[in-house]
């Protein structure tokens, strides 16, 4: 079995976790940013952010407006949910199967 090690210069280490920090970094902010639909979500919103807003998929999402369990309005064949609507369903208790 042919081993893989190699000799960097102290440079290229510092270089390597720079990048590693940065990844981490933007996973961290774009995982932050996705938990706070709450606050940064629009009034009006398509499935996409809906589904993140909610913390559910977008084919739950599908499947509770094909039930018509949650509140959506409908035009030229998109889904748009409302924020305000969105979340008094929510306090009202959304009731999937």
């Amino acid at each position: 079995m042919t081993s893989n090690i190699r000799l960097i210069s102290p440079s290229e280490l510092e270089s390597l976790i720079v990048q590693a920090v940065n990844q981490a970094f933007n996973a961290y902010v774009y995982i932050r940013n996705k938990d706070d639909a709450l606050n940064s979500s629009p009034e009006l919103m398509g499935t996409a952010q809906a589904a993140v807003f909610l913390n559910i998929s977008e084919a739950t999402l599908y499947k509770y407006t094909s039930m018509r369990l949650i509140p959506f309005k409908k035009r030229s064949q998109k889904l748009y949910f409302s924020k305000k609507d969105l979340l008094q369903w929510l306090e009202v208790g959304p009731n999937p199967l």
